[in-house]
């Protein structure tokens, strides 16, 4: 038989082990406070991300003076048949120059996150529609890239077959090389924006899931950025003041008679 001391200590150990009286809430401090953390994080990525985006989208302005490179290029070549199209109607100052996208916006209506591939396109009659098989883009003279029509590979296992196409616009930074792996756009193409000088495009039908092209030419390009830069340096031969490209000066001279 139990002793009374006996059956109050198995109640005091009863009473202790008992964790939470039946009705009391449990403590949320801890996980509201981390749910905070979680949340104030994410804001604080999208706002950073949103800043950025904004900051791009502020250039080119009127009186900005960007080069781009750009060629359409079909299934395993460049066609290199740019024109500016004969219209009026959309002159923004976004066109073709002499082997290059020449940027120079206009009006409002081309500048910051106005100035897009879209422009450039109406300028040189580059027109798209859909087809049965995807977006087709029609250039000035006639020339069709449309998906509907195959494209032989030109490289790997599967090179020389003839594969299903699609039609992307590609982006390289500046300054890219064939090694540099480009953006791939693959619709709303002339919603494309252009934001930094001397960026390099190319409208490409090509076999689906090609991942790169060889660069269209930036020769003109960059020849042409090249002879509107000037360095700048103050008159004692730091920085400060503009200097003239060098030249080479020849200086003849005549020996005085004997």
């Amino acid at each position: 038989m139990t002793s009374p001391s006996s059956a109050k200590k198995i109640e005091r150990i009863q009473r202790a082990g008992t964790t939470r009286v039946a009705g009391t809430r449990r403590p949320l401090g801890f996980p509201l406070a981390i749910l905070a953390v979680i949340l104030f994080g994410s804001l604080a990525v999208f706002f950073a991300r949103d800043s950025r985006i904004n900051a791009a989208s502020a250039d080119p302005q009127q009186g900005a003076n960007w080069r781009a490179a750009f060629d359409v290029y079909n299934c395993d070549k460049y066609l290199s048949n740019i024109t500016n199209s004969s219209s009026t109607s959309n002159l923004s100052g976004i066109e073709w120059g002499a082997g290059f996208i020449s940027v120079n916006p206009t009006t409002p209506a081309s500048t910051g996150k106005n100035a897009t591939m879209g422009k450039f396109f109406d300028r040189v009659g580059i027109s798209f529609s859909e087809g049965t098989n995807g977006t087709v883009a029609t250039l000035s003279e006639g020339t069709k890239l449309d998906p509907s029509k195959n494209c032989t590979v030109t490289e790997g296992e599967d090179k020389g077959k003839e594969k299903a196409s699609e039609l992307v616009l590609y982006l390289w930074p500046p300054k890219s090389s064939d090694k540099t792996d480009p953006e791939i756009i693959r619709s709303n193409f002339g919603d494309t924006k252009i934001v930094e000088d001397r960026e390099i495009f190319a409208l490409a039908l090509v076999p689906k899931g090609t991942k790169t092209i060889p660069l269209p030419s930036v020769d003109a390009m960059n020849a042409e950025t090249d002879s509107t830069t000037s360095t700048t340096v103050p008159a004692d031969g730091g920085a400060g003041s503009t200097v003239a490209p060098e030249t080479t000066v020849a200086i003849t001279t005549t020996a005085p008679p004997k």
